[in-house]
């Protein structure tokens, strides 16, 4: 089983090297990298090759464009991973849900973050293709843990302009004022 979603559809597979884990901004935690151990040259790698001989998929990060629909799944519940998923409950370790939705940000959001780590490596799109930003509605959220910073420049020329206005308008009044006081005399 692949994926319960129809539609315009985008699945991507947490694939960072050596199983480790990728922080997805979006949802604020972590979810599990593709675990490969066929590819280590150690004896602690020749031990978990025997136990581990299929690689363990990453989970899935998707997000359904006709709906707006955004989740996690986890792809040991599909039906290619049933050795994987029996080694994990042999093992008395527990399986994630199959599906966990989020509400947490924006589609436009989502798909910014879901771009930035298939460009780092991070991701791999299984399904679907990635849209273009400008197709979707909104600005993404690009800041999580800091508010983005303002302009300062822009700030402070608009500041030294009124500034030089103010001047000039009590220059105009110095000037005005000893017009009138030369003229008197």
């Amino acid at each position: 089983m692949v994926s319960n979603a129809t539609g315009n559809v985008l699945e991507c597979e947490a694939v960072s090297p050596n199983g480790r884990k990728l922080f997805f901004r979006p949802i604020g935690r972590a979810i599990r990298g593709r675990v490969d151990f066929s590819t280590g040259e150690s004896e602690r790698s020749f031990r978990l090759k025997k136990a581990w001989p299929e690689p363990v998929p990453g989970q899935i990060l998707g997000i359904n464009l006709d709906t707006g629909e955004k989740y996690v799944r986890e792809p040991l519940h599909d039906n290619e991973q049933t050795n994987n998923r029996q080694r994990v409950l042999g093992r008395g370790l527990a399986l994630p849900p199959e599906r966990v939705p989020f509400e947490s940000e924006s589609l436009v959001t989502w798909a910014y973050w879901l771009a930035k780590a298939i460009e780092s490596g991070d991701l791999r799109i299984v399904r679907g293709k990635l849209p273009s930003i400008d197709s979707l509605d909104g600005e993404p959220r690009k800041h999580f843990i800091t508010e983005p910073q303002q302009n300062k420049t822009a700030d402070v020329m608009e500041k030294l302009v009124k500034t030089l206005d103010l001047n000039m308008k009590v220059m105009r009044a110095m000037l005005k004022k000893f017009s009138e006081a030369d003229g008197d005399k």
